[in-house]
């Protein structure tokens, strides 16, 4: 089980072979770049399932002919969309696939579409946010306050082609740049009952009127 954002999956649960490390490949790479999936080194994956040992370009995947991609991520808090169905493994999970696709003769799988699947260690700091106490002076707790940034429906630029080769209006993404407007939000909303405040009167307001949540609720 790993993480995505599929909104197509294999029809009737169709499985196809998987395609990993030297058998994807017919040029000079080494084993290490074919099983990353390098740019270049993926030549054989036609009607298959690249299995990939870290996160690259799917559209080049795609040109090649591949039905889907899974990757190997070490920090699995952060889906996206993909030009063909893809899974997210953690370490363990994807091991256990290697560890199939090595001991079976004619390994085959397929990736379905995503389902919604409560997390009951939500919510939790994004991976890639940054996250206190400081490890030099541990008495600086940072950051003040944090907000939703992961997996954010928002609005896209038209003009700027997405990770799926498309141009949209809206797309899902993840960042500070998706957690700080909901902070801003809130920031305006106070303002506008209390207009005089000053910008560090309004973010002592938020950091002391926020409140932990877990799973099910406000705690």
């Amino acid at each position: 089980q790993g993480t995505s954002i599929n909104v197509v999956d294999f029809k009737g649960e169709q499985k196809y072979p998987f395609a990993y490390g030297n058998s994807t490949t017919s040029s000079s790479c080494t084993e290490e770049q074919a099983r990353n999936c390098d740019k270049g080194c993926i030549d054989f994956v036609m009607e298959k399932i690249a299995v990939c040992d870290r996160q690259t370009d799917a559209r080049e995947l795609k040109a090649k002919g591949a039905r889907g991609v899974i990757y190997r991520v070490s920090n699995n808090d952060s889906p996206r969309l993909n030009p063909i169905p893809v899974a997210n493994l953690d370490d363990t999970n994807y091991q256990s696939l290697i560890s199939y696709i090595t001991s079976t003769p004619n390994p085959v799988g397929c990736i379905l579409q995503s389902e919604t699947v409560k997390d009951f260690n939500a919510p939790i700091v994004a991976s890639f946010s940054s996250r206190g106490p400081n490890t030099i002076v541990s008495d600086i707790l940072k950051p003040d306050i944090t907000a939703p940034g992961v997996s954010i429906f928002a609005a896209y630029s038209p003009v700027a082609a997405t990770a799926i080769g498309e141009n949209v209006d809206n797309y899902f993404l993840s960042g500070t740049s998706m957690s700080c407007p909901h902070v801003a939000g809130v920031a305006a909303y106070v303002k506008t009952l209390r207009p005089d405040w000053s910008p560090s009167a309004i973010k002592s307001a938020i950091m002391t009127t926020a409140w932990g949540m877990n799973a099910s609720g406000n705690i």
